[in-house]
Protein backbone atom coordinates (compact mmCIF):
# COMPACT_ATOMS: atom_id res chain seq x y z
CA UNK A 1 0.00 0.00 0.00
CA UNK A 2 2.93 2.27 0.64
CA UNK A 3 4.51 1.83 -2.57
CA UNK A 4 1.61 2.32 -4.40
CA UNK A 5 0.88 5.73 -3.02
CA UNK A 6 4.41 6.39 -3.37
CA UNK A 7 3.75 5.76 -7.25
CA UNK A 8 0.24 7.29 -7.02
CA UNK A 9 0.06 10.20 -4.48
CA UNK A 10 -3.46 11.05 -5.38
CA UNK A 11 -4.88 8.13 -5.23
CA UNK A 12 -7.37 7.23 -1.93
CA UNK A 13 -6.72 3.49 -1.47
CA UNK A 14 -10.16 1.12 -0.09
CA UNK A 15 -9.55 -1.44 1.92
CA UNK A 16 -12.10 -4.02 2.15
CA UNK A 17 -11.16 -7.12 4.42
CA UNK A 18 -13.23 -10.20 4.92
CA UNK A 19 -12.16 -11.88 7.95
CA UNK A 20 -13.76 -13.69 10.73
CA UNK A 21 -11.24 -11.82 13.26
CA UNK A 22 -9.52 -14.84 14.63
CA UNK A 23 -5.63 -14.59 14.10
CA UNK A 24 -3.95 -17.60 14.09
CA UNK A 25 -0.61 -17.79 12.62
CA UNK A 26 2.05 -14.98 13.83
CA UNK A 27 3.94 -13.11 11.46
CA UNK A 28 7.34 -13.28 13.34
CA UNK A 29 7.44 -16.23 15.55
CA UNK A 30 6.63 -16.47 18.70
CA UNK A 31 4.46 -13.63 18.50
CA UNK A 32 1.33 -12.87 19.82
CA UNK A 33 -0.90 -12.58 16.45
CA UNK A 34 -3.82 -11.13 17.83
CA UNK A 35 -1.39 -8.25 19.12
CA UNK A 36 0.45 -8.03 15.62
CA UNK A 37 -3.06 -7.79 13.93
CA UNK A 38 -3.75 -5.13 16.39
CA UNK A 39 -0.60 -3.31 15.94
CA UNK A 40 -0.85 -3.53 12.20
CA UNK A 41 -4.67 -2.12 12.22
CA UNK A 42 -3.19 0.99 13.92
CA UNK A 43 -0.37 1.27 11.50
CA UNK A 44 -3.38 1.26 8.67
CA UNK A 45 -5.31 3.32 10.72
CA UNK A 46 -2.63 6.17 10.55
CA UNK A 47 -2.42 6.27 6.70
CA UNK A 48 -4.55 9.13 5.96
CA UNK A 49 -4.95 7.70 2.09
CA UNK A 50 -6.87 4.86 3.07
CA UNK A 51 -10.61 3.60 4.19
CA UNK A 52 -11.35 0.30 5.06
CA UNK A 53 -14.62 -1.36 5.45
CA UNK A 54 -14.39 -4.82 6.97
CA UNK A 55 -17.14 -7.80 6.08
CA UNK A 56 -17.33 -9.72 9.46
CA UNK A 57 -17.58 -13.70 7.72
CA UNK A 58 -18.07 -15.22 11.26
CA UNK A 59 -20.79 -17.45 11.57
CA UNK A 60 -22.97 -16.11 14.32
CA UNK A 61 -24.89 -19.01 14.82
CA UNK A 62 -22.09 -21.01 16.16
CA UNK A 63 -21.95 -21.94 19.69
CA UNK A 64 -18.69 -20.12 19.71
CA UNK A 65 -18.66 -16.76 18.87
CA UNK A 66 -15.96 -14.18 19.24
CA UNK A 67 -16.96 -11.07 17.40
CA UNK A 68 -12.89 -10.19 16.46
CA UNK A 69 -13.61 -8.82 13.67
CA UNK A 70 -15.87 -6.01 15.24
CA UNK A 71 -12.36 -5.66 17.17
CA UNK A 72 -10.33 -5.13 13.67
CA UNK A 73 -13.27 -2.68 12.72
CA UNK A 74 -12.61 -0.55 15.42
CA UNK A 75 -8.74 -0.81 15.58
CA UNK A 76 -8.95 0.63 11.49
CA UNK A 77 -11.85 2.76 12.12
CA UNK A 78 -13.79 1.25 9.40
CA UNK A 79 -17.01 0.82 8.30
CA UNK A 80 -18.49 -2.82 9.97
CA UNK A 81 -20.72 -5.32 8.43
CA UNK A 82 -21.75 -9.24 8.80
CA UNK A 83 -21.65 -11.33 6.02
CA UNK A 84 -25.28 -12.61 7.01
CA UNK A 85 -26.61 -8.82 5.87
CA UNK A 86 -24.58 -8.97 2.61
CA UNK A 87 -25.74 -9.81 -0.31
CA UNK A 88 -23.83 -9.48 -3.06
CA UNK A 89 -25.63 -6.52 -5.28
CA UNK A 90 -25.46 -4.78 -1.52
CA UNK A 91 -21.77 -5.37 -1.30
CA UNK A 92 -21.19 -3.17 -4.83
CA UNK A 93 -23.20 -0.41 -2.66
CA UNK A 94 -21.20 -0.66 0.28
CA UNK A 95 -18.40 0.24 -1.48
CA UNK A 96 -20.22 3.15 -3.43
CA UNK A 97 -20.88 4.49 -0.16
CA UNK A 98 -17.66 3.96 1.49
CA UNK A 99 -15.94 5.94 -1.96
CA UNK A 100 -19.11 8.89 -1.32
CA UNK A 101 -17.93 9.61 2.00
CA UNK A 102 -14.43 9.29 1.08
CA UNK A 103 -14.76 12.36 -1.44
CA UNK A 104 -16.87 14.36 0.88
Amino acid sequence: IKKYHLRFPQDRILLLLLTDGKANIPIRPREDPFKETQNICYEIKNLPYIDSVVIDTEVKSDFLKMDLAKDIAEWLSALYFPLEEIKSENLVSIVKFTLLQIKS
